[in-house]
Order: structure tokens, then C-alpha cells, then sequence
């Protein structure tokens, strides 16, 4: 890499300001793909660049350090020597708006001896020295605004020793310049972190920086003075005006971001001291807005500061779990626990209006509290398991005592797996009735009554009471004389039951009442034989699905009585494989290629079923593979009942059947 870049630099002069664009550009279009070492960047750029040509150096390791994780520190290491280099040039737009400042008419506290003949004139020079150091003129130490690099300048006349300590001086003296615009540039903005960012550095001029102006007027050489100027007001002023440069880049969002960048800036003794405290005191606001989050489930995020975004407030159209909150530009455990606690909070608050639920309630999430307003605590620190655990809990308890969702459940496994077997033969009578009708508004409207009647003549009655089976809803199929069914939850369940997922459910219902159908209808044919074996294997297939699909609901039940974590997540996984797994079957019913018909059953006994058990073997491996044998074991019985059937006479019949039943509809 060195060589391509010494190759580059020789072929287009770098002197010139147009040539020096092109190589940025160059850079710019390969960051993915260059790996530089800190001496390459050192050697390469800070020497062979123009001064007025850094800024754009430090603009542009600055965008390489976003897109390369592997040399981060080396590129932010590069940036820290550009940032001390003399050469640097810092354009300042409204340098011209700063004018010579008077001393003012309040003195800062200085210790005078009495006798000033006595001083040497190193020692008459310290009370200047702190003035200038402030930013203030006086008659022996002149500060001027260099208008290149906005940056305070000395003019004097003493000997070149005294001089050349002066010129540090003035370099301090600017650092405070920068500073101050800082601070005047972030005090304008919004963002939260930024403010906090403002108001430390406001304190530390306030406090610290002036106890130090204090601590020089106390000494009596200029070596003294000097070693604190280095060590001390240099160091942390420059950090802090890197910080605030670094923080105000327009490629850094929100506070997640700035935290990460201060913590790659790489400083010593009491810069990184004082970096340290600038992180602590920027978090604050995150830590604030968790409070809020975890405690009331409200996102309090207006100006897009933290890792947490509330995508639309109209929670009833949305998915509360995977649509309405989102985690912004950050991942990892700790983040995706602080999300998923303040949903469940949002849902126990604002959806079923438990308004007595306290968090404060919960030991552990009273420590974290209690930690976080006493400043004693940082995000990293922090460990909600047992306040995700108290949580949980209070959802499961919520959801089973006060809303009875095992009940909702049951109805599902008993109507849409077919577990009812009343209520589906009565059902598919019905609609084997009104396979001949005429599809009219009087049908349509009259769907409902025969629903209700389906319902009134099962035992279903028996085991619901009125309110859960009035969620039962007819499905008008369009252009159809047939209707299916859709289970409509009511508030807060309905945040739970998506009726997105409900109506996928209606393709388990239909394949059973197609069976249902099939077998009342096997008397109406002659010739069946072939077809009453074929159908005989594949209602046993069907049916033993239907097991294997209630059994994945009675674990989802047993998990849930444990401990219910995001509940539309788990129960819309266990839909989504049900929902496939009947997609396969139905296809494999209504096809009459026998072809077709062996080869779906084995894609089913390879693949759909070993990919999906495989995600839940880690927490019920026993039943799961008990379940996942006897299927297997099904199919293949099945497959080889088939291969006795002649394939013509097979298909043949099938199809007559069912153009006889007229159940395109299905």
C-alpha cells in the first residue's frame, strides 16, 4: 500500500490544491479496501501535504476511521498528532468577529508581593501571563487573532527564552478560543448529549481552568508556570476542543455514537482523566431517557439522541413488538433486553391501562434507579436480567389471569386443527350445501347466522363461554359460495393475536374441513376403492399433522405459563410453521399427479420438518424429537401404500371426485 501511494504522489504534484482534492478523492473512493499502517498515513500524508491541506487530512482519516474497524486506533493516533502538529491550519468562519478584549474592569484574583522593585522580571511577568492565558491583553503581553487560523498570536519584544514560552502561551490562550466557540456552536443545539457536552466544558472554564490561572499566580519562575501550561492547561484543553470537533461531525448520530468516538481518542494523564468525565457526564442524558423508558414505556426521543426510535405513535395498525420501537445504529444483548423491557412496559401501560404497575416494585430495578440518579452507574455496568425476568412475569400473569389467552389458544387448536370434530362435520356439511347456491348479498349475509349455528349445534358452547366465541368470524371467500373462518382478538389480545396471522390460520382450517368433506363425500362414488385407500392414508397423515401441530401449541402454552417474552414473536413462529406445513399438505391433497402428490411428502419428511424442529430441539429436544420420528415414520408408511396404486386409475379418480364436489374453492 505504501508503494501505491508513493507511486500516486509522484504522478500528480501534491503541492497544488487541485491535485491534493484528487488524492482525497482516490482515498475516498477505496476506503473499504485500504489497510494502512499509522507511519504510512504519518509519513505519506501529514508530510507531504501543504499546512492549509491538514484540515482536509484530518476530515478524511476521520471517515476512514468510520468504515475501518481494524486500524481505528491508528487512524484516530494519526489524527491526535495532526491535532498537535504547529503546521495545522484551522479555518474558523467567524474569526472576524472576535476584537481585541479588554481586561476587565473586575481583576482575577492574583497574589502580589509587596515589593515589586524586589521581583525578578520573570516573576513581574506571571500576572500578565495569567491574563493572557485567559485571553485577555495586557500593556507587556499584546494577543492578537491571527486571521488564517483564528487563533491567538503574540506580539512582544522580550528575549528570544522569554519569547519562545510565550508562544505556548498563546497556543493555550487559542486552544480557550476554540473552545469558547465550541461551547457557543453546541449551546444552539438540540441535542441533548451535546448540551451536556456544552455545559461540562463551561464548568471546567469556570472551575478548574480559573483554579489553575490561580494556582500560576501563586509562583514565582516561569519553569514552574511552564510545566503546569504543558502538562496541564494544554492537555486538557486540547482534549476537549478534539472531543468537541469530533462530536459536532456530521457523520456521528446521536449519543451512541459520540460515546464511541470519545472512547477511541487516545490522550494521557489528565486529558484522559478529563475525557473520562466528559463521557460519564454525556451519558447522563441516555441514562435519563432509560428511566423514562424502562419505567413508563414512554420514548421521550425527540431529536434522535438515543438508540430507541418509536416509528408511528398509531399502535393499533402495528405490530407492537417488531414494528412500533425499533433499536437505531446499535446492537448487541444488553440493548436488545433495554427494548424489549420497555415494550412490555409500553403494552402493560398504554394497551391494557394497568395504571398501579410499579417497577419500583422490583429490588434490582430500585438499585439501577437509584444508581443512575446518584451519578454511580454507567450504561455498560448495568444489568437488566432479573428486571426483564420481573417484567415477563407481569405480562404472563397479566395475560393469563386477567385475560385468559390460554383459553384463546384452546379455541384455536380446537377449531382451526380440527381438534372439534362436532363442530367441523357439522361445518362441512354446511358447506357441502351450499357447494350448489348461488352467491348472492342475501348468502353473504346470512353467513353469519349459519357460523352461529355451526357453533350452537357443537359442543364448542360447552367449552367457551359467549364472549371468546364471538371473536369467531366468517371469512367470505369472493366469488365463492363457501366461507372459511378468522379469530379476531379483542383489545389487548389483539396486540397479540395479529389478525394478520389469525387469517393465515384459515388455511389449517380449510385443509381440515376439506378432509372432513372428502370422507362424508366417499359414498357418492362409485368406483373408490383406490381413492378411499389413498384418502384413508391421507386423512391419517393429516390428522397426525394436526397432532404434531396442537402438540407445538401446548409448548408454546407450557412456555408461556413459565415465562412470556415478546408473546406475538413466539406465537407467530409457531403459526408460521403451521401455516407452511398446511400450504405443503393442501397442495399435496388437491393435486392429482401422484408424481407431484410423493414427491411433496418427501420434501416434508426431509426438509420442511428437520429445518423447522431443528430451531426448537435446544429448549423441548425430547418432545420435539419424538414428534419428528413418527411423523417421518407416517410419511414413509404413506409413501409406500401409494406406490401400489396404479397411477392412472389413481389420478383418474381423484380428479373425478373432485370436479364431482365442486371444491375449487378450497
Amino acid at each position: 500500500m505504501e508503494e501505491i501511494l508513493k507511486t500516486f504522489l509522484n504522478a500528480f504534484n501534491i503541492n497544488t490544491m487541485d491535485n491534493f482534492d484528487r488524492f482525497i478523492i482516490y482515498i475516498n473512493s477505496n476506503l473499504r479496501s485500504i489497510s494502512l499502517r499509522e507511519t504510512d498515513i504519518t509519513n505519506l500524508l501529514i508530510s507531504q501535504a501543504k499546512p492549509e491541506d491538514l484540515r482536509k487530512v484530518q476530515q478524511l482519516l476521520l471517515s476512514i476511521s468510520q468504515h475501518t474497524m481494524k486500524n481505528r486506533n491508528a487512524f484516530l493516533s494519526v489524527l491526535s498528532r495532526i491535532e498537535k502538529n504547529d503546521q495545522l491550519k484551522v479555518d474558523f468562519q467567524k474569526h472576524q468577529a472576535y476584537v481585541q478584549i479588554k481586561k476587565p474592569e473586575i481583576d482575577i484574583e492574583i497574589k502580589h508581593n509587596r515589593t515589586i522593585v524586589m521581583q525578578s522580571p520573570t516573576k513581574i511577568l506571571i500576572p500578565d501571563i495569567v491574563y493572557a492565558l485567559n485571553g485577555i491583553s495586557t500593556d507587556k503581553i499584546k494577543l492578537e487573532i491571527d486571521t488564517v487560523t483564528g487563533l491567538y498570536t503574540i506580539i512582544t519584544d522580550f528575549t528570544p527564552s522569554i519569547s519562545a514560552f510565550l508562544v505556548e502561551i498563546g497556543t493555550v490562550s487559542g486552544l480557550k478560543l476554540r473552545l469558547q466557540q465550541l461551547v457557543n456552536s453546541l449551546k444552539l443545539s438540540r441535542s441533548k448529549p451535546k448540551q451536556a457536552f456544552s455545559a461540562f466544558c463551561v464548568e471546567y472554564l469556570n472551575t478548574e481552568f480559573q483554579q489553575q490561572l490561580r494556582y500560576i499566580s501563586t509562583m514565582d519562575t516561569i519553569e514552574q508556570v511552564l510545566m503546569v501550561v504543558r502538562e496541564n492547561l494544554r492537555i486538557s484543553l486540547a482534549s476537549l476542543c478534539w472531543a468537541g470537533e469530533l462530536i459536532t461531525s456530521s457523520q456521528l448520530r446521536g449519543c451512541i455514537d459520540y460515546l464511541k468516538v470519545l472512547e477511541l481518542v487516545q490522550t494521557s494523564g489528565n486529558g484522559e482523566k478529563l475525557l473520562e468525565a466528559v463521557k460519564i457526564e454525556m451519558e447522563k442524558p441516555m441514562l435519563m431517557f432509560l428511566l423514562q423508558w424502562i419505567q413508563f414505556g414512554d420514548c421521550q426521543d425527540i431529536h434522535g439522541d438515543f438508540f430507541i426510535e418509536e416509528i408511528s405513535k398509531n399502535s393499533k395498525k402495528m405490530d407492537l413488538w417488531n414494528d412500533q420501537f425499533k433499536l437505531v445504529n446499535v446492537a448487541g444483548q444488553s440493548y436488545d433486553k433495554v427494548l424489549n423491557i420497555g415494550k412490555s412496559v409500553y403494552f402493560l401501560r398504554k394497551i391494557c391501562k394497568i395504571i398501579d404497575f410499579d417497577l419500583l416494585n422490583n429490588e434490582n430495578w430500585f438499585d439501577i434507579q437509584s444508581q443512575i440518579k446518584n451519578n454511580s452507574v454507567t450504561f455498560q455496568d448495568i444489568n437488566f436480567n432479573e428486571t426483564e425476568i420481573f417484567v415477563n412475569q407481569t405480562v404472563n400473569n397479566q395475560l393469563q389471569k386477567k385475560y385468559q389467552i390460554s383459553d384463546s389458544l384452546d379455541l384455536i387448536i380446537k377449531v382451526f386443527l380440527g381438534f372439534q370434530s362436532d363442530f367441523i362435520t357439522i361445518f362441512a356439511q354446511t358447506m357441502m350445501q351450499n357447494a350448489s347456491n348461488q352467491v348472492n348479498q342475501v348468502y353473504r349475509l346470512s353467513a353469519i347466522n349459519q357460523l352461529d349455528h355451526c357453533i350452537q349445534s357443537s359442543n364448542l358452547q360447552n367449552c367457551f363461554n359467549q364472549e371468546l366465541l364471538s371473536q369467531l368470524n366468517p371469512f367470505i371467500l369472493p366469488n365463492n359460495s363457501t366461507f372459511s373462518i378468522s379469530f379476531n382478538a379483542i383489545e389487548p389480545l389483539n396486540y397479540v393475536f395479529l389478525q394478520k396471522q389469525m387469517l393465515e390460520l384459515k388455511d389449517c382450517f380449510d385443509l381440515v374441513v376439506l378432509t372432513r368433506i372428502l370422507e362424508l363425500s366417499l359414498n357418492k362414488v362409485e368406483k373408490q376403492s383406490r381413492v378411499k385407500l389413498c384418502l384413508f392414508k391421507i386423512q391419517n397423515l393429516v390428522r397426525f399433522l394436526a397432532g404434531f401441530m396442537q402438540s407445538m401449541f401446548g409448548m408454546l402454552s407450557e412456555r408461556i405459563s413459565v415465562n412470556f417474552e415478546r408473546p406475538q414473536n413466539q406465537i407467530g413462529s409457531y403459526i408460521g410453521f403451521i401455516t407452511e406445513f398446511t400450504a405443503s399438505i393442501t397442495e399435496i391433497t388437491l393435486n392429482g399427479s401422484l408424481k407431484m402428490f410423493m414427491n411433496k411428502l418427501y420434501l416434508i419428511s426431509g426438509q420442511l420438518i428437520s429445518d423447522k424442529l431443528s430451531k426448537m430441539k435446544q429448549q423441548q429436544i425430547g418432545q420435539v424429537r419424538q414428534i419428528e420420528v413418527e411423523v417421518s415414520k407416517i410419511v414413509k408408511e404413506l409413501i409406500q401404500d401409494l406406490q401400489s396404486i396404479k397411477t392412472g386409475e389413481f389420478i383418474d379418480e381423484f380428479e373425478l371426485l373432485i370436479s364431482q364436489l365442486q371444491l375449487s374453492s378450497f
